[in-house]
């Protein structure tokens, strides 16, 4: 009787009703990345999730204390977005280009009550924008409105808070396009969890990219031109799934200079090729690393085409960018 009693006491914690209910206002198009998004935030503060596509139907569920309204409205104009986005942001925050706009949002913040909000409006062009946006929600609720401007991390480019703190307006882009993780060195490389593990932290923090590059992987440098074994390559594409759950690009990088002849035809068909074969698995984001080789050219026949390294390595990248283009990689 003791331990029947038990289990039903665990088990009630562990399947806990929810405390109340998010509404979800988003087009019928929403991508299925920010469908689990919202899911998962709304799991995490113990509410039901409802979605619906317009604002008349989201009306017919009462905001009865603790319940929240998320609206995602998608602005099909990306110059009038990142007018808008300038607008909002005022002339202190860094002026966005049309780059960074497409990562940015504006969140409108209601304020019912004192401390809690009962609706959330997010405006972005791209699921990008809308995806950085839902990244402040869980912050929104528990932050007080007079604390929004100091107290959240990192700071948006611009808040501003109605006198009588019923409002707030929030206008956020990132600084520059591309930020992440590179995981380059050398020793032993993180096992495949802790990729999983970091491209799961990138999409918590607003990272958007991650470069495969371990000095350590003999298919990244050693034995570059071999192709990856099946086992390695699944894993590959693993990562490369998980990167796009996160909203990171997965970009793999190569490092053939400690043994590649620079002007041989068959050395670069190796190397376009196990690029080839990567893209496979979805990717369209390629590193050409050449650090750490010897410092003057090697090869007979690369001394025979090149004045210097500089030189072979500019013939290198510039044969295989006009490749990757041609293969539309």
């Amino acid at each position: 009787l003791h331990i029947l009693t038990l289990l039903m006491f665990t088990t009630a914690l562990v399947a806990a009703p929810p405390k109340h209910t998010w509404v979800v206002v988003a087009p019928s198009t929403l991508d299925a990345r920010l469908h689990r998004q919202l899911e998962t935030m709304a799991a995490r503060d113990q509410a039901l999730v409802r979605f619906f596509t317009s604002v008349r139907q989201a009306r017919r569920v009462r905001l009865s204390p603790g319940n929240l309204r998320v609206e995602l409205r998608e602005e099909r104009n990306p110059e009038e977005f990142l007018r808008r986005l300038k607008k909002e942001a005022g002339p202190t925050a860094g002026a966005p280009t049309q780059e960074p706009a497409k990562q940015g949002y504006i969140l409108e913040v209601y304020y019912p009550r004192a401390s809690v909000p009962n609706r959330i409006r997010i405006t972005a062009a791209t699921a990008e924008g809308f995806h950085n946006g839902l990244l402040r929600v869980p912050e929104l609720l528990r932050i007080w409105p007079s604390n929004l401007p100091s107290q959240l991390i990192p700071h948006p480019q611009a808040v501003r808070v109605a006198r009588q703190k019923t409002r707030a307006v929030i206008a956020d882009f990132p600084s520059f396009p591309e930020r992440g993780i590179i995981e380059g060195f050398y020793g032993k490389p993180w096992t495949h969890q802790d990729r999983l593990d970091i491209l799961r932290f990138e999409g918590r923090q607003a990272m958007n990219v991650y470069t495969y590059a371990p000095k350590d992987d003999p298919y990244h440098r050693e034995l570059w031109r071999e192709p990856y074994p099946p086992e390695a390559m699944k894993r590959l594409g693993e990562l490369v799934d998980a990167a796009r759950q996160n909203f990171v690009d997965f970009c793999f990088a190569i490092s053939p200079g400690l043994t590649m002849t620079y002007s041989s035809d068959a050395d670069f068909k190796a190397l376009a090729d196990k690029l080839a074969s990567v893209s496979k698995l979805g990717v369209s984001c390629f590193g050409l690393f050449l650090d750490d080789v010897p410092q003057d050219l090697q090869h007979l026949d690369d001394k025979a085409k090149f004045q210097t390294l500089a030189q072979a390595h500019i013939y290198l990248i510039n044969k295989l960018d006009e490749d990757l283009k041609s293969r539309s990689l």
